[in-house]
């Protein structure tokens, strides 16, 4: 385990420094990225999604778990899926060849989805690494791409619904008539995935 401790450390202060050093390159800390996270169904969605994690927490009362890390696990899916799901899609579909963005997807991915727990609970609850770090992970690799995709629906024409990473000009791209009832279905379904896959985890942890 030590080793595996050293080894996402590593790459985490690694992906650090790239991020700083092409801060003004990298799409993930461009102004437009946060234009396109900030709209108002988004943000309504993830303090829902928020308020959810929490109310897991305390019915589960898992000792691994807090209300600080439910608050910055929710920030760090929120901010970084899209993100990572934009480069996945567009690199497995040879659209994109950008190795560094790549590296830097993946660590947000382990980071976000697993090593912040893994660190949170090292540091600040236990000062042991938590035995759930497996179980942690597994859980939570389904709900970051599935948040990843969620938080990258999109309305166009009053006909269409899609991925915001299916488009060329991806990041440029917002809804010039948008409605919540447009996506409320696909919300719903994906909505549905998520709460399946948490009432899971309730029933697993407490049974």
């Amino acid at each position: 385990m030590f080793y595996y401790l050293i080894f996402w450390l590593i790459n985490c202060l690694i992906t650090l420094f790239f991020i700083i050093k092409n801060k003004n390159k990298l799409l993930i800390t461009s102004l437009i990225y946060i234009n396109f996270l900030i709209v108002k169904w988004k943000i309504i969605t993830i303090i829902f999604a928020t308020i959810w994690v929490i109310l897991t927490w305390i019915i589960s009362k898992d000792p691994t778990w807090d209300i600080w890390i439910s608050l910055w696990i929710s920030f760090l899916y929120f901010y970084t899926s899209p993100y990572v799901i934009w480069i996945f899609y567009r690199f497995f579909n040879w659209l994109y060849k950008d190795l560094l963005n790549l590296y830097i997807s993946i660590i947000l991915l382990l980071f976000s989805s697993s090593w912040f727990y893994d660190w949170y609970n090292f540091i600040y609850l236990h000062w042991y690494y938590p035995e759930t770090w497996i179980s942690n992970f597994v859980f939570s690799i389904p709900i970051y791409i599935i948040a990843g995709m969620f938080w990258s629906l999109e309305y166009e024409n009053w006909k269409w619904v899609f991925f915001s990473f299916q488009k060329k000009e991806w990041i440029e791209y917002i809804s010039p008539k948008w409605s919540f009832k447009n996506l409320l279905i696909y919300i719903l379904i994906i909505v549905f995935l998520l709460v399946y896959i948490f009432t899971y985890f309730l029933y697993y942890f407490l049974k």
